[in-house]
């Protein structure tokens, strides 16, 4: 791992080298050109020139010291595998061979060692019939991350209770492959049944508002085919919905409740049309035609009844006073 301490010795080393190498760059440039002039008096010369470069060299691997402590405990370990596996030793040969050859690297790097500790880890654990428990991490990081105070409280313990069990089997060493994917699996079906307690309120509003609409306009008689029979069917669904909960996702909530607003919208519409036709023949029943159908003359119908109405009236006046006169 390349850390600040490695940084500041790579700086201090990087400027030593520019210090000592540099005169001797410049040495070894002039002792190539006298060699061209005059090969037997400078020979000696380069051959020094050359001794100190290599030594120069290596101060500058000296310094860096690179940990292989972890690499030769892995390798140690592959060494140490139960005969029961040696028959799948074979698919450790590459791993463990390119190992050895880092660790006898001199010049090998501190990432390179790290990098080849890990890989022959990972192989050792496949080898020894550790499970593989990568899509089990992944599954629970998910689950951790998922609000559990938006959704409703039964679908969060679901969640709950499963990411509960995956730590359970991530802890266990001698936990099978058959386990971790079963538990992997019910860690994700719950966190695909979490349902928010939004949509679910919205359900039952939905569910509420249907149900009224139902019990208050829909007439007793209305036939097979109406749209009353087509909100009944909408309505007993979602309720069935709310009632199985525990079996939902949020895709058959959110379903559930678009569909019954849809068709409790269509109800209101053609309640609307109903009532606006209904209104418009009262209003036309009560209005007589101001001419005659068959003269085409005024249609004094409303006329003549006001006189007979306003005929009787003036006989019951007349009536009463008589009567008083006579008293």
């Amino acid at each position: 791992m390349f850390t600040k301490k490695s940084f500041v010795n790579y700086a201090i080393i990087t400027l030593m080298s520019a210090t000592i190498l540099g005169p001797f760059v410049s040495t070894a440039a002039t002792v190539r050109a006298d060699v061209a002039e005059s090969p037997s008096t400078n020979a000696t010369e380069e051959v020094l020139d050359n001794t100190q470069v290599e030594n120069s060299k290596n101060e500058k691997t000296s310094e860096v010291k690179v940990d292989k402590s972890a690499l030769k405990l892995a390798l140690d370990r592959a060494a140490n595998i139960s005969d029961e596996f040696t028959q799948n030793l074979s698919q450790l040969d590459d791993v463990i061979n390119e190992a050895k050859t880092v660790m006898a690297d001199e010049s090998a790097t501190q990432p390179e060692v790290d990098s080849k500790t890990q890989e022959l880890n990972t192989a050792i654990d496949k080898v020894n019939g550790q499970a593989d428990k990568s899509k089990l991490e992944i599954a629970m990081n998910d689950a951790a991350k998922a609000n559990s105070g938006i959704y409703t409280e039964s679908s969060a313990k679901k969640v709950t209770a499963a990411w509960n069990e995956g730590f359970t089997i991530m802890n266990d060493s001698s936990a099978t492959q058959e386990q971790v994917d079963a538990v992997t699996q019910k860690i994700n079906d719950a966190v695909g049944m979490l349902i928010t307690q939004e949509s679910y309120n919205n359900l039952i509003v939905a569910v509420n508002t249907g149900m009224e609409l139902y019990y208050k306009k829909a007439p007793k008689d209305y036939p097979y085919t109406s749209i009353w029979m087509e909100l009944n069917g909408f309505i007993e669904n979602a309720y069935d919905t709310l009632l199985d909960i525990d079996n939902q996702d949020q895709a058959s909530v959110d379903s559930a409740t678009k569909n019954l607003n849809a068709v409790i919208a269509k109800v209101n519409a053609t309640e609307s049309t109903n009532n606006q036709v209904a209104t418009t023949t009262v209003k036309t029943t009560k209005e007589a035609p101001k001419t005659l159908p068959q003269t085409g003359e005024a249609n004094t119908q409303d006329l003549t009844l006001m006189g007979i109405v306003g005929l009787a009236l003036t006989a019951v006046l007349g009536y009463v006073g008589l009567s008083r006169k006579k008293n």
